[in-house]
């Protein structure tokens, strides 16, 4: 196979239309830094290495450095091989856009070491050449250093992310489902296909964390064309590793196997019969994936194993608890939500901390309090739209029992509102008490409490409006997430720097 031209291009932000082609047998660095391959210092927001490019002249490799994280295609990935017309997200305003194969259109910027431009052949490092500024600076060989960590998937011998989206996509065309697909390396974790009916052939992909609607409507995750005694939506399939939940949602039932049920786990090669035409089968590939044997967990760059996260449901939520205390709470913060609104209230008198001097003004969650009054009595609201006083506070105050972190899809406004409400709520009375109670759910002790114990009521008012809440877990040291989102939920299991595991 002919080696390939890989071309990054800056599509957003400072340095927007700027090329940078890479070599094969080239390690570059992309960051901040002056000294990078790639240099982008007119963005404060990007990490000083932000991620580097491995290119062996067919594949293009990315691995992120940064505790800020890197989106690939809107999606958090520590490690993962890249596509032509892959969008790249780092900081708050750069995005960077991935071009395999096809001749640019225009010569770009040869890459090399302190990012200087070529301006002719004679100043563009071939990769001998590169390999020889790498030996002069005492740097290992780039071509060494070819082996990175697989993801989940692949340690499970299910291939890697994009053999995984590959297969999906054969699958929607010719059909899928015989034994021998288990084996296959880059087959997805979990697959519905109509074997029968007049939509036979159609097939989906079971992403691990949501639900996927069968039926009729055109907004079903697979629609059954053709079988008008199939409902709009007739089942709903929801996937949590290693679980797969059916649930009818028709009154003209769905069997398993020749069996009328309303709700049913499911297993690999179940056939399920909706409507007088349609017969599916599922296919389950996720047992390796999610049994692995914690003693031998992938290891991260530094060796350290990948943090665990269990996952168990409880009264509608899902609750995930990871026992690796994170590095940086604030920034692990950011991370989970996955674009959401994110707003954490954190009581400075109970953490015994004073308010950090910091450029930006303090908000106060008590805000009916005089101005002396809510200094002293009042926790401090912190936006992660504010980087520096949402880092300081969150991880000056974590393991004090001082701090919870909520997620929500409405703007930071309507959050704020809410908690606000939430601290004039009268846990006995289910009513509003301005000024005369204070409800404090911001502490942990008592908010998983509430959470694990409490009444439907209480949980609907302390959710409400949100997607998640996010706080320490004192029993293991490290920290847990209670989701009544399963679109929420299915993002944060999507993160390649963690790895999930449920618990029934």
């Amino acid at each position: 196979m002919n080696a390939v031209r890989a071309t990054i291009e800056v599509i957003e932000g400072p340095r927007r239309g700027t090329r940078f082609e890479l070599r094969p047998g080239q390690e570059v660095l992309v960051g901040r830094l002056p000294d990078c391959d790639v240099p982008l210092v007119e963005d404060p927001s990007i990490s000083r290495r932000h991620f580097r490019l491995w290119f062996d002249g067919l594949l293009l490799r990315l691995i992120n450095l940064s505790s800020n994280g890197t989106q690939v295609n809107g999606r958090y990935v520590s490690e993962v091989e890249l596509a032509d017309g892959d969008e790249i997200r780092i900081g708050a305003n750069t995005i960077l856009k991935v071009l395999l194969g096809a001749e640019p259109g225009r010569s770009g910027e040869g890459i090399k070491r302190g990012g200087a431009a070529a301006g002719s052949t004679t100043t563009e490092e071939t990769g001998e050449n590169w390999e020889t500024a790498r030996a002069a600076r005492g740097e290992p060989s780039a071509r060494t250093e070819t082996k990175v960590r697989p993801t989940a998937a692949e340690e499970a011998g299910l291939g890697s992310e994009s053999d995984a989206e590959a297969t999906a996509a054969e699958g929607e065309t010719a059909g899928a489902g015989a034994d021998e697909d288990r084996a296959r390396p880059g087959s997805p974790l979990g697959r519905l296909e109509v074997i029968h009916g007049p939509a036979a052939g159609a097939t989906a992909v079971l992403q691990p964390g949501q639900s996927l609607f069968v039926g009729r409507a055109t907004d079903c995750g697979l629609v059954i064309e053709g079988d008008l005694t199939v409902s709009r939506r007739h089942c709903r399939i929801h996937f949590l590793p290693p679980d797969c939940l059916l649930t009818n949602l028709s009154p003209n039932g769905t069997r398993i196997n020749g069996r009328e049920v309303q709700e049913e786990k499911l297993r690999d090669g179940d056939e399920i019969e909706i409507g007088t035409q349609t017969t599916l089968k599922i296919r389950l590939f996720h047992d390796r994936a999610v049994h692995a044997d914690f003693t031998d967990l992938p290891k991260d760059r530094g060796g350290a194993p990948i943090p665990v996260v269990t996952c168990v449901e409880r009264s509608g939520l899902l609750h995930m608890v990871c026992a690796t205390a994170p590095a940086s709470p604030a920034m692990l913060a950011l991370q989970l939500s996955r674009g959401c609104s994110v707003v954490a209230v954190v009581d400075l008198n109970r953490a015994g901390l004073q308010l950090p001097d910091v450029r930006s003004s303090p908000q106060y969650l008590l805000d009916w309090m005089p101005p002396e009054a809510a200094r002293v009595a009042s926790p401090v609201i912190a936006a992660g739209a504010d980087p520096e006083l949402f880092s300081v506070l969150l991880d000056n105050a974590w393991r004090k029992d001082a701090l919870a972190v909520f997620f929500s899809q409405n703007s930071v406004e309507e959050l704020c509102g809410h908690l606000r409400s939430l601290a004039n709520y009268n846990l006995l009375t289910g009513e509003q008490a301005a000024g005369s109670t204070l409800f404090v759910f911001w502490w942990p002790s008592l908010l998983r409490n509430l959470l694990e114990c409490g009444d439907q009521r209480t949980r609907q008012r302390l959710l409400a409006g949100t997607e998640a809440v996010f706080f320490e877990d004192a029993d293991t040291g490290g920290w847990q997430l209670f989701s009544r989102s399963e679109e929420f939920s299915g993002g944060v299991m999507g993160l390649d720097s963690l790895r999930f595991v449920s618990v029934t």
